[in-house]
């Protein structure tokens, strides 16, 4: 069998394959987040801490300073999203180093208490002699955030985003704490959607164990925390992430270099190990060998979390 890998180098040869953009370290400015109406301005605060750690918690970006960013717009009286797309503010973004600039809209914010009907037993020593309703108070948030994500090169719009969610709390439960408690849970939304825009490419390391047959059952990956990788939590036994297998092949035609991606397998993360996982494999075990006995690197990419 063919070593899959002869150095480190190739480890984090990603760049030159798939672009200047994925897998790279890009510094990154983020504006403070607007209300579409003032009384939402008691959550803006937390909305932009939470999209700030998104970017931060990746190895693949650099924050610019707060205050940097929170003086320029205030140097620029920004107010709306449409202000982002404005020449100048560009420009000042790339003064301070910075390739993407980020805005973000709190576009909803509602928090509704109701009590939902419950039924429970009624006891008489170990003996259950009847049943009675109650009512369970309850809290019900909806959200809505917008997100641009400006190339401050060109000055165009990279990305946008609007993420919405209902999230219910039980319990007594005080309306704006549970707001403020369900704008954080969004942190991870936030943070799926950064992979879709700037995605990550992994590659397998090396085979970890192989199954009876002699083909890779589990597989070791570059790839993790700075992922968002996740693996299954309690009875949830199917909500790992589980990561595309595939190889790049090379064509020239008509005198020009293409490239295009040939899937190969399919893996589900069993374990995150800081930035690497270890992986077994759904499918395409025998591909897989086949491509490394070959020498072929083998990369991946998320299909699901």
């Amino acid at each position: 069998m063919k070593p899959l890998f002869t150095s480190l180098f190739v480890l984090f040869s990603l760049t030159s394959l798939f672009g200047q953009e994925e897998n790279e370290t890009n510094i990154v400015g983020i504006f403070a987040t607007v209300p579409s109406i003032p009384i939402y301005n008691r959550y803006t605060s937390t909305v932009t801490s939470i999209i700030s750690k998104a970017f931060s918690d990746k190895s693949r970006f650099v924050v610019v300073d707060r205050e940097k960013m929170d003086q320029l717009a205030s140097e620029r009286n920004l107010q709306k999203q449409e202000d982002f797309i404005n020449g100048k503010v560009v420009e000042q973004g790339k003064s301070l180093g910075a390739r993407y600039i980020v805005s973000s809209k709190l576009s909803q914010v509602s928090g509704s208490k109701y009590n939902n009907e419950k039924t429970r037993n009624i006891w008489s020593g170990l003996k259950i002699v009847g049943t009675e309703k109650y009512l369970e108070p309850a809290v019900l948030v909806n959200l809505g955030i917008e997100l641009q994500i400006i190339d401050v090169i060109d000055g165009s719009s990279k990305a946008n985003k609007v993420i919405t969610s209902k999230i219910e709390y039980q319990g007594e439960v005080n309306s704006d704490n549970a707001i403020s408690a369900s704008i954080r849970k969004l942190e991870i939304e936030v943070k799926r959607w950064l992979n879709d825009v700037f995605p990550v490419y992994m590659q397998i390391i090396k085979v970890e164990s192989n199954d009876k047959k002699g083909f890779p059952d589990k597989v070791l990956i570059k790839g993790g925390k700075d992922a968002d990788l996740e693996v299954s939590k309690g009875l949830l036994l199917n909500s790992s992430s589980e990561l595309e297998v595939f190889e790049i092949e090379s064509m020239l035609v008509g005198g020009k270099a293409y490239k295009r991606q040939l899937t190969v397998g399919r893996v589900r993360v069993d374990e995150v190990q800081g930035e690497f996982s270890i992986c077994k494999v759904k499918a395409g075990a025998e591909a897989i060998q086949k491509k490394i006995n070959e020498g072929k690197t083998l990369y991946l990419k998320i299909s699901r979390y």
